[in-house]
């Protein structure tokens, strides 16, 4: 028999005299006959214990040992309510002997055969720096069936390496057990516990050094006079209390280096052991002292930075421009140079510039007096059209580079290249315009 011959399962019943289907035969005990009523119930023994069975098949067939049953007449009738060998569906299901004798006394022995699902035993351990939720899920009409599930935890400050689906499921295949999530099409994906949660919070920044900025008489490199420059280090802090490695970046700056004019960025970065960061970062500018000047009404100043052989010297050039109707109310040297300390110096004939004698560069360019007679100077201090317009500054522009040249220093070092540096012009030259 299998349990696609007996889906139907129907009581059985058994006499003293006869064997039921699908049941061993009856072991029966013949007592002495007694003279008097019968009023003693047939008695059994070795009724079966419960029996429960897990298993993947459904329905599966299912026997036992029968009780034995005597009765002091020698003569009674047994019933089972479902007989050995049946074939039992998932569930718990009752099964009764009953004996009746002849004078109608009856006894019984019940027991229960349970046929259930094997419990889904998908292992898992909580994610470390975690923890791991786990429960049995049923859904109305799933009959028996259950769907464990779980749902992994991490602790404040972390998180998970890869994206971790909110809940997991158990499912059970002929290969065995394993993790699955839904994914955004509600289709069932194998999926992989969480093994780790990772820190991702990055380390703080406990101190960081400010911007340094300094207006320095020294700081040239032609000069080769440099200030020192220190700082007191970063002190970062990490959640893991573990170690931090630090990095520099920004430009080739070293704490307690000589450095000259220019600006500078300095940048410290922390990094934990999971590759959080944190950036401490600050500028450094040296600057020198910043000559004083006054724009003069109805002219101009025209100013750029000198550079030799690749190097910018860091000093300023100017000239001093009137507009051509006007002239000037004392006369113009060429060239104007703002040293480091701040204070002008004159280029005169000689190579030597003589200096400073000048507080601050003022000039004014005033109306012609008609009682004086005009003296005469170079016509490249003077110049027409608007000063702003872009190009009467392109012209005033190239008053400056003429002015260079005619300097005694640089008609030297052209004829005496060997002791000289190679004059590369002016950078970042500006014009500047006074009011009209």
């Amino acid at each position: 028999m299998n349990c696609e011959d007996n889906q139907k399962k129907s009581p059985e019943i058994y006499t003293a005299h006869v064997e039921g289907r699908g049941a061993t035969a009856m072991k029966i005990k013949w007592p002495k006959k007694s003279k008097q009523p019968d009023t003693i119930p047939p008695t059994i023994t070795n009724c079966p214990w419960d029996i429960t069975i897990t298993t993947k098949t459904d329905p599966v067939q299912v026997s036992w040992e029968q009780p034995e049953i005597s009765d002091n007449s020698g003569v009674f009738t047994s019933v089972a309510s479902i007989s050995s060998g049946s074939c039992f569906r998932y569930g718990t299901h009752q099964v009764q002997y009953t004996a009746h004798d002849e004078a109608g006394n009856e006894a019984s022995c019940q027991f229960k055969v349970t046929i259930q699902k094997p419990d889904l035993s998908c292992t898992a351990q909580p994610p470390t720096d975690g923890s791991l939720a786990c429960g049995m899920l049923s859904y109305p009409g799933s009959g028996m069936n259950k769907w464990q599930f779980c749902v992994p935890f991490c602790m404040k400050s972390t998180g998970f390496h890869r994206r971790a689906w909110s809940v997991f499921f158990c499912q059970s295949s002929q290969s065995g057990t394993s993790w699955f999530h839904l994914d955004e099409a509600w289709q069932m994906t194998k999926a992989h516990m969480p093994e780790t949660c990772t820190d991702t919070e990055p380390p703080v920044v406990i101190s960081c050094p400010q911007n340094i900025e300094i207006e320095t008489k020294k700081g040239n490199l032609y000069w080769n006079d440099l200030p020192e420059f220190s700082w007191k280090e970063p002190v970062f802090e990490d959640n893991s209390r573990g170690p931090l490695t630090i990095t520099k970046g920004g430009s080739n700056v070293n704490n307690g280096d000589k450095l000259a004019y220019g600006q500078y960025s300095v940048e410290y970065i922390a990094t934990d052991l999971s590759g959080n960061q944190a950036k401490c970062s600050f500028e450094i500018s040296v600057k020198s002292i910043a000559c004083t000047m006054e724009l003069p009404e109805h002219g101009a100043i025209v100013c750029g930075y000198p550079s030799m052989d690749g190097m910018d010297l860091m000093t300023i050039d100017c000239i001093v421009l009137c507009q051509s109707k006007y002239q000037f109310s004392r006369d113009p040297y060429p060239i104007y140079a703002c040293s480091e300390e701040g204070l002008w110096w004159t280029f005169t004939s000689t190579f030597t510039p003589i200096g400073p004698n000048l507080p601050s560069l003022n000039h004014k360019c005033q109306e012609p007096d008609i009682h004086k007679k005009p003296k005469v100077v170079d016509q490249n201090f003077y110049f027409d059209g608007d000063c702003h317009d872009r190009a009467v500054q392109v012209m005033l522009i190239g008053h400056l580079e003429y002015f260079q040249r005619k300097t005694s220093a640089y008609q030297y070092c052209e004829l005496n290249r060997e002791f000289c540096r190679k004059w590369n012009g002016y950078r970042n030259v500006t014009v500047f315009c006074g009011s009209t």
